[in-house]
């Protein structure tokens, strides 16, 4: 909750990322309230009321889930909004002519979309959900001690500088309104 709040702040990709991988945990903490619990006292090192704060935010995370029938695959609807406003502005960075350096980085990323799509990941996604699936799927082959080539290393740095920079541009916009 607390990581969560900081990144939402900070760097909108980051928290897609870290919410995406809380999903992830829920589903496997099958949302049973008790395994929760334990994951909570065991992963958390910080005060008991700061746990509870923590543990709610977790059953709450869970109950949402299970109204949105996402038990087994799917986004919280918060998350897909989200992603649907990064689609959209970085769709308005791209027609921004003084945009240069977001085009640059947009169009070198574009290879890594498109190969990403090929294999199946992202097919019926935006370029940014797909550059995201990419990096989630990055860092689940390194949390699983996994090899990767020297291409998709080289792919996961050109949708993070572009995801990176749609981020400080969504910031910027979020902090005009």
């Amino acid at each position: 909750m607390f990581v969560a709040k900081q990144k939402r702040h900070e760097n909108i990709a980051e928290y897609l990322l870290y919410m995406w991988q809380v999903e992830d945990i829920l589903r496997a903490l099958h949302f049973d309230p008790a395994e929760i619990h334990r994951y909570i006292e065991r992963g958390y090192d910080c005060s008991e009321e700061q746990r509870r704060e923590v543990e709610e935010w977790y059953l709450s995370l869970a109950r949402q889930m299970r109204e949105e029938g996402i038990l087994e695959q799917g986004h919280l609807s918060s998350l897909t909004e989200l992603i649907s406003r990064l689609e959209g502005l970085s769709s308005e960075l791209l027609r921004d002519k003084s945009e240069t350096l977001f085009a640059t980085l947009y169009y070198a990323a574009l290879p890594a979309i498109v190969q990403l799509r090929d294999k199946g990941a992202g097919r019926d996604h935006g370029e940014v959900e797909t550059a995201l699936i990419g990096l989630y799927g990055y860092v689940q082959l390194r949390e699983q001690g996994r090899e990767v080539s020297e291409e998709t290393l080289r792919g996961m740095r050109q949708l993070s500088t572009f995801l990176a920079l749609l981020a400080d541009r969504f910031r910027t916009s979020e902090e005009e309104s």
